[in-house]
């Protein structure tokens, strides 16, 4: 009997043993398989994307978050036949062949591929400089019109500010400028974008605060509505304010006529109340969205 015992006590121990000698080889093939896991980049960025132009680089705006890449280009530049340089994630690829020339006319699409497949794709437009001539207003305001009590406070250390101060009988006191566009902008996206603020508010009237105006200009369709309006100073009294517009260009525009101002409405008149406007910008885009992305990412107002 003892022996039988002894006998089951042996066979149940060589169980075991071979039992947990299995136990650790699977346990250390697992460990050598995670040790041997190629883990593969999953970075698709473009990091630079620069096009000579005129024996200049010209260095592009990227912006990863809404995957767009903006340059800012001169009415005169030609657009044609580019090869851009640019730089991506390391082991990424990039379609189509970047050696392979581009119009930037019209928004180019680039697509890249990290190294584990995921990708991404940029869209990549350009925009105009400043159109507006002296937009700082030096030399007492050259290429600028003034009518009424208008003019400009100059500011050696910053931007100068123009100032639009409206009494009472006045009739739309305001500061102008016509932009006579260089090349065709039909259909494309203008920008008006400044920084304004008042010296004074009264609540629930739009009188005393600054605003934007403009007026497309050129042969258009007898229901065409060329007005861009919209662009008021909303904050409360000596309150700065960037405040921008978006706007379709028409077909055949030829340029724009710009304005800053005064508010006014009826039943509450103006009462000598000063409106101030710096850093002026206008720019034409060829997309709304590449326009917005400026304004939120570029525009230092």
């Amino acid at each position: 009997m003892k022996q039988i015992y002894s006998l089951a006590i042996f066979i149940i121990t060589v169980i075991s043993l071979v039992s947990c000698s299995s136990d650790n080889s699977d346990s250390s093939d697992s460990l050598e398989d995670i040790d041997n896991e190629v883990i593969l980049s999953n970075e698709n960025s473009i990091t630079e994307f620069k096009v000579k132009i005129k024996d200049q680089y010209i260095n592009g705006f990227i912006d990863d978050e809404s995957s767009t890449i903006l340059l800012e280009i001169a009415p005169d530049f030609d657009l044609l036949n580019l090869r851009p340089e640019v730089s991506i994630s390391e082991n990424a690829s990039i379609s189509p062949n970047v050696d392979v020339a581009i119009d930037l006319n019209n928004i180019v699409n680039y697509t890249v591929t990290a190294e584990d497949g995921s990708a991404k794709s940029y869209e990549i437009s350009t925009f105009t400089g400043n159109l507006l001539k002296n937009p700082n207003g030096d030399n007492n305001g050259q290429f600028w019109r003034f009518d009424g009590e208008t003019g400009i406070y100059p500011n050696e250390n910053e931007a100068n500010i123009f100032y639009v101060t409206a009494n009472e009988g006045d009739f739309s006191p305001s500061i102008n400028q016509f932009i006579e566009f260089v090349g065709d902008y039909s259909d494309k996206f203008i920008l008006f974008i400044g920084n304004l603020t008042t010296e004074k508010v009264v609540e629930d009237s739009i009188t005393r605060h600054p605003y934007l105006w403009a007026v497309q200009r050129g042969q258009f369709e007898a229901d065409a509505w060329p007005y861009m309006q919209g662009m008021g100073h909303r904050e409360g009294a000596n309150v700065w304010e960037v405040v921008h517009g978006v706007h379709k260009l028409l077909p055949n525009v030829t340029g724009t006529e710009f304005q800053m101002s005064q508010g006014s409405m009826v039943g509450d008149p103006y009462d000598g109340t000063t409106c101030k406007f710096k850093n002026l910008e206008v720019r034409v885009f060829e997309s709304e969205a590449a326009a917005k992305h400026y304004v939120a990412k570029i525009y230092k107002g």
